[in-house]
């Protein structure tokens, strides 16, 4: 990720949206992926992404200052969007 903010002249990123499905990841690249993301973002960037489990919560949690947690039961199959502040 930061390479492609190097690429583009960017230091930083205010924002970064995600629908990667980290619940079939394994937790080493889980791990790279959200070092790279957590790097990238400028403070008080935001990181949101969803997800069809609350299997990324406690990481979430633990990884940025502020996270909000939405329900969107209409969406098929029904998601979580977690909107995260660094």
């Amino acid at each position: 990720m930061s390479a492609v903010l190097c690429e583009t002249g960017e230091k930083s990123a205010d924002v970064i949206i995600s629908g990667l499905p980290f619940t079939v990841f394994p937790k080493e690249l889980t791990t790279q992926i959200m070092n790279e993301v957590i790097k990238s973002l400028k403070p008080g960037g935001l990181f949101i992404t969803f997800q069809y489990s609350l299997h990324m919560k406690k990481r979430l949690q633990a990884d940025f200052s502020t996270i909000e947690l939405r329900f969107v039961p209409f969406n098929i199959p029904p998601a979580f969007v977690y909107i995260c502040r660094k």
